[in-house]
């Protein structure tokens, strides 16, 4: 009965993805200062779309003056993409490897906004995940336009920064959400 109430305590307590933990504020450290962050929480592999958020990083290299772009995940890919960012020089671009959920509280709490590459997802935890911390997520496909604070940018066209941070805002008129 102990080891019942020990595991329920630890779990509630140490797990939860909505408590933060101590791994939290190292991964925090990991992230340079000095500007906003935007990011995306995914294994690394070809439907995920991490390769294309790095194109659309690179075509829109204005926007590094103003965030950098924080990749949390692993997998096939991580390479390619590690490859890539250091082929291009994309100094705004941190790649973070894997991390357990639970580690990753004032990440989502501290991003400026979600980043969802992905092709084809069947549920999408990370927009999920983004909203429940009331931060809006762009998305480059319309299927995963669950909520209005999803929004959609086409990863073919510079963006200026005004228009990122337009995009950006949260939206706290929207009744009827998926999260509240």
């Amino acid at each position: 009965n102990i080891v019942k109430q020990i595991r329920f305590f630890l779990f509630k307590n140490c797990f939860s993805p909505i408590n933060p933990s101590l791994n939290s504020k190292y991964l925090l450290r990991q992230i340079p200062k000095g500007k906003p962050f935007l990011l995306t929480v995914s294994r690394f592999d070809v439907l995920k779309g991490q390769f294309r958020l790095l194109c659309f990083i690179k075509k829109n290299y204005s926007l590094s003056k103003k965030y950098n772009f924080l990749f949390i995940g692993d997998g096939t890919e991580f390479k390619n993409c590690k490859d890539y960012k250091e082929e291009y020089n994309l100094k705004n671009v941190i790649l973070l490897g894997s991390h357990e959920r639970n580690n990753l509280f004032d990440i989502y709490n501290q991003a400026s906004g979600i980043i969802m590459p992905s092709f084809k997802e069947s549920y999408g935890v990370s927009i999920i995940e983004g909203l429940s911390f009331k931060k809006v997520v762009l998305t480059f496909e319309n299927s995963l336009l669950i909520d209005k604070n999803v929004k959609l940018i086409d990863p073919n066209i510079i963006y200026s920064i005004k228009k990122i941070d337009q995009l950006l805002k949260w939206n706290s008129k929207i009744k009827n959400s998926v999260i509240f």
